[in-house]
């Protein structure tokens, strides 16, 4: 059995440095054949290029990193397993994975397995967690120029200047507009280091979640944000939730989004169901 491993060392701000060298010791150690990657170019044509026949593909890094190495692989039909190595892990958290190379022995050799959803976007990616737009954007800018590992403050720093945006979704069951402060697309129930999205949320069950917030004002958002401490974003009573496999994201210019935590631009999103799913190997 061979393993292709991928750590990227700016997850986290090189937090898991000294926990991936354990890892790769530990693997050594134990005589498996792998190559092992450290992703300084995280470009899918540079991944891709690094992409052999392995067995197991293991990715150790944040949902971003998760991300990347999905869409550069997903082709291969190999099975993953995840080191929650990065600052939010939400992904990673649906399973039960190893976090040291004790534990990385371990779930190759009971090989537990399940498998979830890949979702295309605008035909060119794919993606495994979520597509956020409006807030989370700028609460991603504002951490990356703190520096800082988790998103409390830049969730309150990003909700002093965030101006809500005009927003058109489309599904096969329903048309809603408006201006929007969150449109979460959920295929787990957490974001952001586990905030509570959408409880019904499931990795394997061909639908996506949609959470659309509108802006209500100052004090019915500071409602929200109290609540959430407590409870889930969808309970919020200024929510709509949705379940849809096919949708359509449109606004009044070009879109700014997350996917699986990384910031792009596109004119709308087109987002539907892939005919493939990816199996995770987990404790």
């Amino acid at each position: 059995m061979r393993l292709e491993m991928f750590y990227c060392p700016k997850s986290c701000n090189g937090k898991y440095r000294e926990d991936m060298a354990e890892i790769v010791k530990t693997v050594e150690e134990a005589g498996l054949d792998f190559n092992y990657y450290e992703l300084t170019d995280e470009s899918l044509e540079a991944i891709t290029a690094l992409s052999t026949d392995a067995d197991i593909i293991v990715v150790a890094g944040g949902d971003g990193t998760v991300n990347r190495v999905f869409n550069a692989t997903y082709r291969l039909d190999k099975p993953y397993i995840i080191l929650p190595f990065g600052s939010g892990n939400d992904f990673a958290k649906t399973f039960d994975c190893p976090k040291t190379g004790k534990e990385l022995l371990r779930t190759i050799e009971g090989m537990k397995t399940s498998t979830t959803d890949l979702w295309e976007l605008n035909e060119k990616y794919v993606f495994v967690q979520s597509i956020f737009v409006g807030l989370s954007i700028k609460t991603i800018e504002i951490k990356e120029e703190l520096g800082c590992n988790g998103y409390l403050k830049p969730i309150i720093e990003a909700l002093k200047v965030y101006v809500p945006e005009y927003m058109r979704v489309c599904t096969e069951n329903a048309i809603v507009e408006g201006n929007y402060l969150i449109a979460a697309l959920q295929n787990v129930r957490t974001t952001c280091n586990g905030l509570k999205m959408t409880y019904e949320s499931k990795v394997d069950d061909g639908c996506l979640e949609i959470l659309l917030c509108p802006y209500l004002g100052k004090f019915r958002l500071f409602m929200n944000l109290l609540a959430t401490k407590l409870s889930w974003v969808c309970k919020q009573p200024n929510a709509t939730t949705l379940k849809t496999k096919d949708m359509y994201i449109s606004g009044n210019s070009d879109i700014t989004y997350t996917v699986d935590g990384e910031i792009r631009r596109s004119k709308d999103l087109k987002i539907r169901l892939s005919d493939k799913k990816a199996t995770i190997i987990h404790l």
